[in-house]
Protein backbone atom coordinates (compact mmCIF):
# COMPACT_ATOMS: atom_id res chain seq x y z
CA UNK A 1 0.00 0.00 0.00
CA UNK A 2 3.01 2.26 0.36
CA UNK A 3 3.44 2.44 -3.40
CA UNK A 4 -0.10 3.71 -4.10
CA UNK A 5 -0.09 7.10 -5.80
CA UNK A 6 -3.26 9.14 -6.34
CA UNK A 7 -1.80 10.97 -9.35
CA UNK A 8 -0.91 7.70 -11.07
CA UNK A 9 -4.34 6.28 -10.22
CA UNK A 10 -6.00 9.36 -11.72
CA UNK A 11 -3.92 9.09 -14.88
CA UNK A 12 -4.75 5.40 -15.22
CA UNK A 13 -8.45 6.05 -14.66
CA UNK A 14 -8.41 8.85 -17.24
CA UNK A 15 -6.65 6.54 -19.72
CA UNK A 16 -9.18 3.72 -19.14
CA UNK A 17 -12.11 6.12 -19.59
CA UNK A 18 -10.59 7.68 -22.72
CA UNK A 19 -9.77 4.29 -24.24
CA UNK A 20 -13.20 2.79 -23.55
CA UNK A 21 -15.33 5.92 -23.93
CA UNK A 22 -17.57 4.63 -26.72
CA UNK A 23 -18.13 1.28 -25.02
CA UNK A 24 -18.98 2.98 -21.72
CA UNK A 25 -21.29 5.45 -23.47
CA UNK A 26 -23.11 2.65 -25.28
CA UNK A 27 -23.52 0.69 -22.04
CA UNK A 28 -24.82 3.77 -20.21
CA UNK A 29 -27.37 4.64 -22.90
CA UNK A 30 -28.42 1.00 -23.21
CA UNK A 31 -28.78 0.68 -19.44
CA UNK A 32 -30.93 3.80 -19.20
CA UNK A 33 -33.19 2.58 -21.99
CA UNK A 34 -33.48 -0.91 -20.52
CA UNK A 35 -34.34 0.42 -17.06
CA UNK A 36 -36.98 2.68 -18.61
CA UNK A 37 -38.43 -0.17 -20.65
CA UNK A 38 -38.36 -2.49 -17.61
CA UNK A 39 -40.25 0.01 -15.51
CA UNK A 40 -42.81 0.56 -18.26
CA UNK A 41 -43.21 -3.21 -18.53
CA UNK A 42 -43.92 -3.41 -14.80
CA UNK A 43 -46.48 -0.61 -15.11
CA UNK A 44 -48.07 -2.49 -18.00
CA UNK A 45 -48.32 -5.69 -15.95
CA UNK A 46 -49.51 -4.17 -12.70
CA UNK A 47 -51.21 -1.06 -13.91
CA UNK A 48 -51.36 2.25 -12.11
CA UNK A 49 -54.30 1.19 -9.94
CA UNK A 50 -52.33 -1.40 -7.94
CA UNK A 51 -50.48 1.31 -6.03
CA UNK A 52 -52.72 3.15 -3.60
CA UNK A 53 -50.10 5.81 -3.02
CA UNK A 54 -48.17 7.51 -5.87
CA UNK A 55 -45.19 8.10 -3.59
CA UNK A 56 -44.96 4.39 -2.85
CA UNK A 57 -45.11 3.66 -6.58
CA UNK A 58 -42.17 6.02 -7.17
CA UNK A 59 -40.20 4.36 -4.37
CA UNK A 60 -40.86 0.95 -5.91
CA UNK A 61 -39.66 2.17 -9.31
CA UNK A 62 -36.58 3.72 -7.71
CA UNK A 63 -35.74 0.42 -6.02
CA UNK A 64 -36.09 -1.52 -9.25
CA UNK A 65 -34.13 1.07 -11.23
CA UNK A 66 -31.34 1.15 -8.65
CA UNK A 67 -31.01 -2.63 -8.67
CA UNK A 68 -30.90 -2.78 -12.46
CA UNK A 69 -28.40 0.07 -12.74
CA UNK A 70 -26.15 -1.56 -10.12
CA UNK A 71 -26.18 -4.76 -12.12
CA UNK A 72 -25.36 -2.90 -15.33
CA UNK A 73 -22.51 -0.97 -13.69
CA UNK A 74 -20.96 -4.23 -12.46
CA UNK A 75 -21.21 -5.74 -15.95
CA UNK A 76 -19.82 -2.54 -17.51
CA UNK A 77 -16.78 -2.52 -15.20
CA UNK A 78 -16.15 -6.20 -15.95
CA UNK A 79 -16.30 -5.55 -19.69
CA UNK A 80 -13.78 -2.70 -19.41
CA UNK A 81 -11.37 -4.80 -17.37
CA UNK A 82 -11.76 -7.79 -19.69
CA UNK A 83 -10.60 -5.66 -22.62
CA UNK A 84 -7.11 -5.69 -21.07
CA UNK A 85 -6.78 -9.28 -22.31
CA UNK A 86 -5.49 -7.93 -25.64
CA UNK A 87 -1.68 -7.95 -25.51
CA UNK A 88 -1.20 -4.40 -26.83
CA UNK A 89 -3.72 -2.94 -24.39
CA UNK A 90 -2.23 -4.96 -21.54
CA UNK A 91 1.27 -3.68 -22.33
CA UNK A 92 0.02 -0.11 -22.45
CA UNK A 93 -1.86 -0.58 -19.19
CA UNK A 94 1.20 -2.08 -17.48
CA UNK A 95 3.43 0.73 -18.80
CA UNK A 96 1.15 3.21 -17.06
CA UNK A 97 1.48 1.34 -13.77
CA UNK A 98 5.25 1.63 -13.51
Amino acid sequence: MNSFNFNRFGQTLRWVLATNFRKLLAWTIGAALMVFMGEMFIVGLNGMNDHPNPVQMLWDFADIGSALMTLVVVIMVCSVVSSINDKRKRETFLMLQS
